[in-house]
């Protein structure tokens, strides 16, 4: 009862606004300033829209898995800031491997890291055999 009474209030009073950037930079830093000191509220509220318009598609709801937050330590609060692209945590794999890489492309594919068990090392030899003539 209570619930439906405060949602009839809600509907009555809403403002409908259209979405745009700054009304999102409005909403965020609001959000934020009740949750986070100001200097840092400030600093994060265009990362957060940025970030989340960065992964909207029209007409879909938003997908916050496409956003990935990563924690590094040795950093500051102050020193956020979104990356629009692509983060390699993992370092170089190769001590001549290039730090830094521009204007390239990328492929990420996925394949499984392990072979199915099989009950007969014979038939493993002989799906092995058949994907490398396959290669």
């Amino acid at each position: 009862m209570a619930k439906k009474k405060a949602l009839d209030v809600l509907n009555e009073v809403k403002v409908e606004s259209k979405m745009d950037r700054d009304t999102l930079i409005n909403v965020s830093r609001t959000s934020l300033r009740t949750k986070t000191p100001k200097e840092l509220s400030d600093n994060l509220t265009e990362i957060v829209v940025d970030a989340v318009l960065a992964i909207r598609q029209e007409n879909r709801p938003i997908d916050l898995h496409m956003v990935e937050i990563m924690e590094m330590t040795h950093k500051t609060d102050s020193e956020t800031k979104l990356v629009r692209g692509i983060v390699m945590d993992h370092g170089a794999r190769h001590p001549d491997m290039k730090r830094r890489l521009t204007m390239l492309t990328f492929s990420r594919v996925m394949y499984p890291s392990s072979m199915k068990k099989v009950k007969s090392t014979q038939v493993s030899s002989i799906n092995l055999q058949k994907k490398e003539k396959n290669w």
